[in-house]
């Protein structure tokens, strides 16, 4: 029998200096990829961060949460990254970065070590 494929829809928190921190998509799926691929072909702004950020613990000028979630348009999730400092943003992109590296270097390390197809699994 095979083995399931599907990604699974799970979140990680990541930190972020000040004590803030990330929920970011552990894996993106392959609709996700692609439109994370078209997006950086079309060089829309942020590409990246859209594609794996799902909230956040940043507040705005007023000491009040800055809003962001995946029920918020598109548009507005991108004019809410822009008007982050430009070392927030590096952050966010470096620890998005991280992640994603960290992340495909666990699926190659899994595919590596996986069972042939066939193998047995008993001695």
């Amino acid at each position: 029998m095979g083995r399931c494929r599907v990604a699974q829809p799970e979140m990680v928190r990541l930190p972020l200096s000040g004590g803030d921190f990330v929920d970011v998509q552990k894996e993106l799926n392959a609709g996700d990829y692609f439109d994370l691929l078209v997006a950086m072909a079309d060089r829309k702004p942020f590409a990246k961060i859209i594609a794996y950020l799902v909230g956040w613990s940043l507040v705005g000028l007023n000491d009040q949460p800055l809003p962001y979630s995946l029920d918020l348009p598109e548009n507005v999730r991108r004019d809410t990254i822009r008007s982050l400092t430009k070392a927030t943003y590096s952050e966010l992109s470096a620890v998005i970065n991280r992640h994603e590296q960290s992340e495909d270097r666990a699926a190659d390390l899994k595919k590596k070590t996986a069972e042939p197809v066939g193998a047995s699994s008993s001695s």
